[in-house]
């Protein structure tokens, strides 16, 4: 969404406005994310699995997805109380708090600095619950955007986030994300016929 605003501001898009085409994008995406995820649940059994609670052996080969960790965690802690669950959301929040008062402060320029010592908080998150094949492909994207990033000069008249590296990357997810969905809606569709 920021990427999006960022965009708008430098072609001049009212804010007003994009805040409201984007609070409409997310209700639409709301609503039509619950109609897909019954559509392939329907159809793929496997994505029914609680691979919280399922060893490394009994895993799904290729349906590794770090957004069913985030629903099961959310429903789970819906209905258990776990006090452990939120010691480790305080410790958490604090190691994330830490390490980008740190990358403030330190302001890595340095490729090993930035993509090993002091990952991004988010990173430092996705690769603990990510299986380790996946965070390597997207750990990978991390560093080699690091090192265009410490390369190539810095323009103090654009944002952060509408650097090469980002908007690339943002490329990259964004026709990965079409090409799993069609390749999805193409897998559903042979199912059911």
């Amino acid at each position: 969404m920021q990427q999006d605003r960022s965009t708008g501001w430098r072609l001049g898009t009212p804010r007003v406005m994009q805040f409201r085409y984007q609070v409409l994008g997310v209700v639409m995406g709301a609503i039509l994310a619950v109609v897909f995820a019954r559509l392939f649940m329907a159809a793929y059994p496997v994505l029914l699995q609680d691979q919280t609670v399922l060893k490394a052996d009994q895993q799904p080969a290729g349906w590794s997805s770090a957004m069913t960790y985030k629903f099961v965690g959310v429903l789970r802690s819906l209905t258990e109380d776990l006090p452990h669950q939120r010691t480790a959301i305080g410790a958490g929040i604090a190691a994330g708090l830490a390490i980008e008062l740190l990358r403030k402060w330190l302001r890595p320029r340095n490729f090993v600095l930035d993509a090993i010592v002091l990952p991004s908080p988010y990173a430092l998150s996705f690769g603990g619950f990510v299986n380790l094949p996946t965070a390597l492909w997207l750990g990978a994207g991390g560093v080699a955007g690091s090192l265009l990033a410490s390369r190539a000069p810095r323009r103090r008249d654009v944002p952060e986030d509408m650097s090469s590296a980002s908007l690339f990357g943002g490329g990259l997810i964004a026709g990965d994300a079409l090409a799993a969905v069609g390749i999805g809606v193409a897998s559903l569709l042979a199912v059911l016929a």
